[in-house]
């Protein structure tokens, strides 16, 4: 490309976003992909009573916890007349819509329909959309098509690693999930190795790290910009064809291309790759201090084939 100077005025178009990597509701390219796996929509200590509405990959859902400690995961609006559940009330066994008194069960069965004369059937025809839930570790996890738990997008070790010898991962103090929430918006959850000798309390363990929200005044991010300031201003949804990725941008590159990879599996009828487990065989997943010990190759183009193989050998 040659160089204009002053040449904003031919650089106003701004392209779509590419619909393949950024659109996650129902029927999306990356909305069914993305429902192949397991995702964490709710946090357990976030269930003390009232029902929690959330949105997960453009789906509005109502999380509770019902009365004999059960959790459920279903769609937002009672079936009866679309009143939203998050105003519902927990029972013994499921939750009751607030205008009706419509009873649901957490598999989505409707168990009462309080005003229907003596021997009505109706809640037989009737259910509300409703998803597999499993809790573990204070987290709420659904499957919105199918049963499999994905590792998580991000570990990380307690300390930089230094590279001077060779040794296996360390076991990750903090691993973290990046679910959609629609096409512009994302949650994180996370979990964390907290020890007692730390003496945080609940509060102070469960506010994010520096840079890792938009809680800070605007002033001060400008003076000193953080993650979350450098990602969630590449537009409310990035642009990939306006980018210029660069050497640094391989990472990027790499992940783009196995997200295209699972999203055009999917689309082929095909499961993607990762989806599938034999029973409970454990994932082996790595953070970023593995420290192996290879010698250098004669040449640095045969040297960046070694590092690719070798990673690729370290993960399989």
């Amino acid at each position: 490309m040659t160089f204009v100077p002053f040449d904003g005025y031919h650089r106003r178009a701004v392209p779509a976003p590419d619909p393949e990597l950024t659109e996650v509701g129902p029927g999306t390219p990356a909305g069914e992909y993305l429902r192949r796996f397991w995702q964490p929509v709710a946090f357990a200590r976030e269930l003390t009573g009232a029902p929690l509405r959330v949105r997960i990959l453009g789906e509005d859902l109502v999380v509770f916890r019902d009365r004999g400690g059960r959790v459920g995961v279903l769609h937002l609006h009672c079936a009866h007349r679309g009143t939203s559940l998050e105003f519902g009330i927990p029972v013994e066994r499921g939750i009751r819509c607030c205008y009706h008194g419509w009873v649901y069960d957490v598999d989505g069965r409707c168990l009462e329909t309080p005003g229907e004369p003596p021997g009505s059937r109706l809640h037989e025809r009737v259910c509300q959309g409703a998803y597999p839930m499993h809790e573990f570790t204070g987290l709420i996890f659904a499957y919105l098509v199918c049963d499999f738990m994905p590792p998580n997008v991000h570990q990380f070790t307690r300390e930089i690693e230094e590279a001077t010898e060779a040794k296996p991962a360390s076991r990750p103090l903090i691993i973290r999930w990046a679910v959609p929430n629609d096409d512009a918006l994302t949650t994180n959850f996370e979990l964390a190795q907290v020890d007692p000798a730390w003496r945080l309390t609940p509060e102070q363990v469960a506010q994010p790290g520096f840079g890792q929200s938009g809680d800070r005044p605007y002033a001060e991010r400008q003076r000193f910009p953080a993650d979350f300031d450098a990602q969630s201003s590449q537009r409310t949804i990035a642009v990939h064809d306006l980018e210029h990725l660069a050497s640094t941008d391989r990472g990027v590159i790499m992940l783009r291309r196995i997200l295209r990879d699972g999203i055009r599996a999917v689309a082929r009828g095909e499961d993607p790759f990762g989806a599938t487990c034999s029973g409970d065989k454990a994932i082996r997943t790595f953070t970023q201090d593995v420290v192996l010990r290879v010698p250098a190759a004669p040449t640095p183009e045969e040297d960046r084939r070694l590092l690719r193989a070798t990673g690729r050998r370290v993960v399989a």
